[in-house]
């Protein structure tokens, strides 16, 4: 350390499994350089020496008061016990403001007691995104770009040298689906946009069913994080005779309270109704809402809420799917037992052609979402997944494998995913089916494509 070779000190010490002693001879001139070190060779040890570099660096960190940097190696190692004690011994007002911003990013949230945080509420605030939209407002008004845009400011057509026949005014559903994502996206946040603002019934009758549910959905990405504001905008809709509209809007609520923690829970209030209703398309409005607005937070009451509908005979793949993803949003990274038990059941259950549909991907990534980052914890649900038929089992237990190491730099799995990768599909040549397939005339063609797509899939 003396002699500015510190990572051949790091080095020696991870070789011979003592990492523990780099604290005693570690200063404030070369505390910066060590923690560098061990936090990029993170990627290249093998589990559990991962977490031990994670573990030595945080005490650095955490000996000279680099607060924030310790506080993302607690959040990297996925322990809420360490984020809470580096959380606690940091005393300094600015860098308290600080710590709760960064766990504000990443959608966590700690209780504050008063009586030790003099500036609890607020720090309680800004770890709950209350003022997000207004500071974000705030920015765009400083640098002059809330004037709302319109697609056509995106398309740029009219550059385009293309000779046009025809009428060029005609509406086209399909447009106008493209023109409604395009302006929820471009004006996302700032609360106000050209289409839906001024007279938002008349753009939605120019869309058709599903087309209806996602322009009305757009408007909770113009008005994201405005819950107080934005559900007041939304409410109307929610009285519309056209069910596609009315799903749209609660659609719109989750996104409107997206990664934004509020104590009146207006989400959980308008949403949690229609979890069970007759209409599937009211079903997964307020399933797929409930997830984006609660996902994070680990809500046992969400959960709850959520966790019937895998199991109720009414409920087509599409929202059982659907409710698998909310699930693993609501849960993600938990290894919560209930939720992975009840969707590896589910898939289960499934009988062969029910597997082969496609909305049972969607029960895979939410199972594979519970296990974020986990790493090893995943290893039981993998060996669990060999018991679902395939193809679903396997790609199932491939996603729960690459969401648990998502992140790490893990060399290992990465040259396991590059060797899957690798492998070809092959198809046996003495399959009776292929052979009756190339006995018939091409005028079948056209039939046989469903069929190979199930095989393809």
């Amino acid at each position: 350390m003396a002699h500015n070779t510190e990572s051949e000190a790091c080095d020696l010490l991870m070789e011979i499994e003592c990492l523990d002693m780099l604290e005693q001879f570690v200063d404030s001139g070369c505390y910066e350089r060590v923690c560098l070190y061990l936090i990029s060779c993170v990627p290249y040890v093998p589990e559990p020496e991962d977490k031990n570099l994670l573990k030595t660096a945080l005490n650095l960190y955490y000996k000279f008061e680099v607060y924030p940097l310790a506080l993302r190696c607690a959040i990297q190692l996925n322990d809420m016990e360490l984020v809470q004690q580096v959380f606690a011994n940091c005393k300094d007002p600015a860098v308290q403001k600080q710590l709760a911003f960064i766990l504000g990013r990443q959608q966590l949230f700690l209780e504050l007691d008063e009586d030790q945080f003099p500036d609890a509420e607020e720090l309680m605030e800004i770890m709950s995104n209350v003022h997000l939209n207004t500071n974000f407002q705030s920015l765009a008004r400083e640098l002059d770009i809330m004037e709302p845009k319109v697609p056509e400011d995106i398309y740029k057509s009219h550059l385009e040298n293309v000779r046009s026949y025809g009428p060029s005014n005609v509406d086209s559903a399909r447009q106008n689906l493209a023109a409604s994502f395009v302006n929820g996206f471009v004006n996302c946040a700032f609360g106000n946009d050209k289409l839906l603002a001024e007279n938002g019934n008349k753009w939605l009758y120019k869309n058709k069913e599903h087309g209806m549910m996602s322009a009305t959905a757009s408007l909770g990405l113009i008005l994201l994080w405005d819950v107080d504001g934005g559900l007041t905008q939304i409410d109307k809709y929610l009285y519309s005779s056209e069910d596609y509209i009315k799903c749209g809007a609660l659609l719109a609520c989750g996104i409107v309270n997206s990664g934004v923690r509020n104590e009146c829970d207006p989400a959980l209030a308008l949403l949690s109704d229609y979890v069970l209703h007759q209409s599937s398309n009211m079903r997964l409005g307020s399933i797929v809402g409930l997830g984006l607005a609660y996902a994070g937070s680990n809500r046992e009451d969400v959960i709850e809420l959520l966790l019937p509908v895998l199991c109720d005979s009414k409920s087509t793949m599409e929202v059982i799917g659907q409710t698998a993803l909310a699930l693993g949003m609501v849960a993600i990274s938990t290894c919560h037992g209930e939720v992975t038990s009840t969707i590896l059941q589910t898939m289960m259950e499934k009988s062969e052609t029910e597997l082969k549909d496609t909305h049972t991907k969607f029960l895979a990534l939410g199972l594979a979402l519970t296990y974020l980052g986990k790493q090893e914890e995943a290893a039981l649900t993998i060996e669990a997944l060999k018991v679902v038929g395939n193809p679903l089992g396997k790609m199932a237990a491939t996603l729960v494998e690459v969401v648990a190491y998502a992140g790490t730099g893990d060399v290992l799995k990465i040259q396991k995913m590059l060797h899957l990768c690798s492998e070809h599909f092959e198809v046996v040549k003495d399959d009776p089916k292929i052979k009756d397939k190339k006995e018939k005339s091409t005028d079948c063609d056209s039939a046989l494509i469903p069929l190979l797509r199930s095989e393809s899939g």
